[in-house]
C-alpha cells in the first residue's frame, strides 16, 4: 500500500470508532457504501466467499488485492 493511500486510511481510522479487527473494518466501510458482498467482490475481482472470509476474520487480503479494497471502500 502506498505511503499516501496508507496516510489518508490511518486517518479517516483516527477519526472513527475503534475496531476490534479488520473483518469489522471492512464490513462496516462495505455496508456505509451502500455494497453487498457481490458488489464488492465485483469490483475488486474476487469470489463473493472471498469478502465473507474477510469479513469472519477467517483470511487476509492479499498484498495484490490491498489497492483495490482501499479503492473500493476508503476512498471518497
Amino acid at each position: 500500500m502506498s505511503g499516501q493511500r496508507f496516510s489518508y486510511f490511518y486517518a479517516a481510522f483516527n477519526e472513527m470508532k475503534k475496531y476490534d479487527s479488520l473483518a469489522e473494518l471492512i464490513t462496516d466501510y462495505r455496508e456505509a457504501k451502500g455494497l453487498t458482498q457481490l458488489d464488492l467482490a465485483g469490483k475488486i475481482n474476487v469470489d463473493i466467499k472471498t469478502i465473507g472470509r474477510w469479513e469472519n476474520g477467517l483470511s487476509l487480503i492479499k498484498q495484490d488485492k490491498e489497492d483495490d479494497v482501499v479503492d473500493a471502500l476508503f476512498l471518497p
